[in-house]
């Protein structure tokens, strides 16, 4: 199954990726944070069925991007991302009567960097899985330095106890990552 690129996902002019890595990922984040949405449950849906068809199912945030290079083989050819678009479901985070808000800056930041790390300008992260698991666990290494890994991974497995080996692993590796620096 294909996904579909709303029409209001597209920028009205190409963002290109470049400069060093430390500027045109800063450039990257700003487009990326200008293009977030907070959405109420049924708007989120609304953008992932109007992306993903009916068969989808509601999560706490999604993406959609669109990238073309001047060619797929030389990574250090020109990017250009041609759509952007993140929606946060933001009704996502009340759960059992409790308001789980607080953790969606990860969710935020899960997104935007398994985004860059497809976007981005040299070595690219080719396999989806492996930039999903990058990303959950950066999403852990700020929790942790913010003191809420350990409501984070409370949340999503209260959320979803099908993805508790993923979280249990992208916790475990943050934890090890912040404990060596």
């Amino acid at each position: 199954m294909g996904i579909n690129v709303p029409e209001y996902s597209r920028l009205e002019e190409p963002h290109q990726v470049e400069g060093s890595p430390r500027e045109s990922k800063q450039s990257f984040y700003e487009l990326a944070y200008s293009r977030t949405r907070y959405c109420t449950q049924e708007e989120h849906l609304k953008f992932e069925k109007e992306v993903w068809g009916d068969d989808w199912q509601v999560s706490s945030a999604m993406y959609i991007v669109d990238r073309n290079d001047r060619t797929s083989t030389n990574q250090d050819e020109e990017t250009f991302v041609n759509a952007l678009d993140i929606s946060i479901n933001k009704d996502f985070f009340q759960f059992e009567g409790e308001d789980y808000s607080d953790l969606i800056p990860y969710a935020v930041e899960h997104e935007i960097y398994e985004l860059w790390l497809y976007a981005k300008r040299g070595y690219r992260v080719q396999n989806s899985q492996s930039r999903h698991l990058l990303a959950r666990r950066r999403q852990f290494e700020m929790a942790m330095k913010d003191g809420k890994a350990e409501r984070l991974l409370e949340f999503y497995k209260k959320r979803n106890n099908l993805i508790g080996n993923e979280l249990e692993y992208a916790y475990n590796k943050a934890k090890q990552k912040i404990q060596k620096n």
